[in-house]
C-alpha cells in the first residue's frame, strides 16, 4: 500500500517537472525556432515539386498541399525538413 502512495506521488512529481519543463519560455522558443526551420525546409521542397506556397507558409499552408501528394513525395518533403 505504502509503495502505491509513493508510486503515485512519483508519477505526480514527474508529471509537473515534466510540464513545467516543457512551458518555460526558452524551450517555446526554440520549438518556435526549429518549426520556423521545418516548415521552411517543407514549403521548398513543394515549390521544387511545382506547388504555389506564400513567403513564409505557415503548417496550416503547407498541410493541405502535403496531405495531397503520394506518399513517396510526401515523404521527401518531411525528410527535407529534417
Amino acid at each position: 500500500m505504502v509503495d502505491r502512495v509513493l508510486d503515485g506521488c512519483d508519477i505526480r512529481e514527474f508529471f509537473w517537472v515534466n510540464y513545467l519543463y516543457q512551458i518555460q519560455p526558452s524551450l517555446a522558443d526554440e520549438r518556435a525556432r526549429s518549426d520556423e526551420i521545418r516548415n521552411q525546409a517543407t514549403a521548398d521542397c513543394l515549390r521544387g515539386l511545382g506547388h504555389d506556397l506564400p513567403e513564409g507558409a505557415t503548417w496550416a499552408d503547407i498541410l493541405p498541399v502535403l496531405q495531397g501528394l503520394d506518399l513517396s513525395a510526401q515523404e521527401k518533403c518531411r525528410g527535407a525538413a529534417y
